[in-house]
């Protein structure tokens, strides 16, 4: 088995183990529990899921390198491989977005009680 098909396995585990968590953390939550940390949960527990995906498809390229150093892909698989690394930085900006909110928050909460 060679480096990539590992990086390809894990990549999958990496995907469904975050999907599963996912699902059993979102089944147990309370109704009372707010809807901002719930957001943030699944932005992140996505994040998670859409980086194996990117190290499944990052696999996949390598794979399709010959000896020489050039690479024989598909649209398809080039085309995959760009949507996901798109929608995993578009996760990232997302969780990078919801912390500096919640550090400006905080911020003013503290200037408010001083």
């Amino acid at each position: 088995m060679t480096l990539p098909d590992i990086v390809m396995i894990v990549g999958v585990c990496v995907a469904v183990a975050a999907c599963v968590v996912l699902a059993v953390k979102q089944l147990r939550s309370s109704k009372e529990e707010a809807s901002v940390r719930r957001g943030a949960r699944l932005d992140s527990y996505m994040a998670v899921v859409w980086s194996g995906f990117l190290l499944v498809q990052g696999s996949e390229i390598i794979n399709h390198m010959r000896p020489d150093g050039r690479a024989d892909l598909p649209l398809l698989s080039l085309a995959a491989a760009g949507s996901v690394a798109f929608v995993c930085g578009a996760f990232a900006g997302r969780l990078s977005l919801r912390q500096e909110m919640r550090l400006d928050d905080e911020k003013r909460r503290s200037a408010a009680r001083t």
